[in-house]
């Protein structure tokens, strides 16, 4: 009897642990599926994709889990490129290493952020980020523009003055 209830017990514990931990998993999901930024996590040395939030799936049409960056993801020549092949170069530490990249497979360009973080099994793995800056960059462009056009005006207007005073004398 009292095993019973001691085995019982252990169930229940086991069940709300296992909630819990549905739960606390949810959340997480949750999480990085509302991120603005395609996130992707592989394995440096298998260069199979561990995990990739909604942003990159929508992006790449499919859910590229399983499948090595190198290929799956790299050759499908759709943005955010180049997740997963980021392993040469800076950025193999715990630091994180950013760069901007223009893919121009879709003409996009994003700010990419790599870094090797600890995965549960203990094993590092590769957290890439990808944020498109498409829009800031040409709205930079456009300022940059815009201050040179300002420039010339100003040029235009200072000669034109001086053309006046010399004129007026």
């Amino acid at each position: 009897r009292n095993r019973t209830r001691h085995l019982a017990r252990a169930n229940e514990d086991l069940r709300r642990t296992r909630d819990a931990f549905d739960e606390e998993r949810k959340q997480l999901l949750s999480v990085f599926d509302s991120i603005e930024h395609a996130i992707c996590i592989t394995d440096p040395r298998s260069h199979q994709v561990l995990f990739a939030n909604r942003l990159l799936r929508q992006q790449l049409g499919t859910d590229p889990v399983g499948g090595k960056c190198h290929g799956d993801v790299s050759a499908r020549g759709v943005s955010p490129l180049p997740l997963g092949a980021s392993g040469a170069g800076p950025g193999n530490g715990q630091e994180p290493h950013g760069w901007e990249h223009h893919d121009p497979a879709c003409d996009r360009d994003y700010w990419l952020t790599t870094r090797t973080v600890g995965w549960p099994d203990g094993r590092d793995v590769r957290l890439e980020t990808a944020l498109d800056i498409t829009d800031q960059k040409r709205v930079h462009r456009e300022k940059e523009e815009l201050a040179g056009q300002l420039r010339h005006a100003q040029k235009l207007e200072a000669v034109g003055s001086l053309a006046g005073g010399i004129a007026h004398d």
